[in-house]
């Protein structure tokens, strides 16, 4: 496995997680006949998150705290023994999850 970049891996932890939070909401706003779509596309990205979570810890990546602000997110996490901080800007994240979830459900973009 390759040595991926703790901060790049714990981008797509997050994207995912705002992912799985955007689905959420429109299955609640959503008709029936729609909600088995984004269930399905739950579940697909939920597995996509423990695929991340394994490639951190496969590289001694351990998250210790997320800290959801209104325009940020700040992630403290423990790499080779040092403890280390870095701030993800909220609605570039938000954006991205967005455009990633708009690709999936139409790959012609």
């Amino acid at each position: 496995m390759n040595k991926a970049r703790a901060t790049a891996l714990i981008r797509e932890l997050l994207l995912r997680e705002l992912m799985l939070k955007l689905i959420e909401r429109e299955i609640k706003a959503s008709q029936s006949w729609a909600s088995s779509m984004f269930e399905t596309l739950h579940k697909r990205i939920s597995e996509e998150m423990v695929t991340v979570r394994r490639q951190l810890h496969s590289n001694a990546i351990f998250i210790i705290e997320k800290e959801w602000r209104n325009w940020d997110v700040v992630v403290k996490f423990k790499e080779k023994g040092l403890i280390k901080e870095v701030p993800y800007m909220l609605p570039m994240l938000e954006a991205e999850a967005i455009g990633m979830l708009e690709h999936i459900l139409d790959p012609q973009i």
